[in-house]
């Protein structure tokens, strides 16, 4: 009996410290370093155009805009001109939303949007035009990107607890996933 009890602890522990929260609901936080590390993981990205160009992006910092309920990432670029080989430097400043993925447990960034476009290469009027561009290129190139990918292990509590992700809030020090009772078949 007492050995029944002491491995069902850590069990109940664990439930009690997910529906403990200061709020009746369910929720778990992935943290801000979390999805840094993460998206720093997916770089660099290399992509050309035959002939033309050659660019690789790196992710220099994550962004997180609460108000706007979007993630944000700052691109490092560099572009060679195949031509002649001169390198050109720049950055970019983009958002994206976050999303649930339940068929495979992931977060994931969706709806891409190009915030800002900076080279001192780029003449002042041409900044507008190139970034506006990039953007739908942004859109149409990039459906979704895996941010996190939770273990087996860390939603199985909230499966045996009845619980599904209801809404997702983007907050100061990270993402906030907010869990529902599972709609019965």
């Amino acid at each position: 009996m007492h050995r029944r009890l002491l491995i069902a602890l850590p069990g109940c522990w664990a439930a009690t410290r997910l529906l403990a929260q200061e709020s009746d609901q369910a929720h778990r936080k992935i943290s801000a370093d979390e999805l840094r590390k993460s998206l720093v993981a997916r770089f660099p990205l290399h992509f050309a155009v035959p002939g033309l160009f050659d660019v690789r992006l790196d992710a220099d910092r994550l962004i997180l805009l609460p108000t706007r309920q979007r993630l944000g990432a700052a691109l490092v670029a560099r572009v060679t001109d195949l031509a002649t080989g001169r390198i050109v430097p720049g950055d970019m400043d983009l958002t994206f939303a976050v999303r649930y993925e339940a068929t495979d447990q992931t977060l994931r960034a969706h709806r891409l949007e190009v915030l800002a476009l900076h080279s001192p290469a780029l003449a002042p009027d041409a900044a507008p035009v190139l970034q506006a561009l990039l953007d739908g290129v942004a859109r149409n190139a990039v459906d979704e990107v895996v941010l996190h990918r939770f273990s087996p292990g860390e939603l199985q509590l909230t499966d045996v607890l009845g619980l599904e992700p209801e809404k997702i809030t983007i907050e100061s020090d990270g993402v906030e996933i907010w869990f529902k009772t599972k709609a019965r078949p």
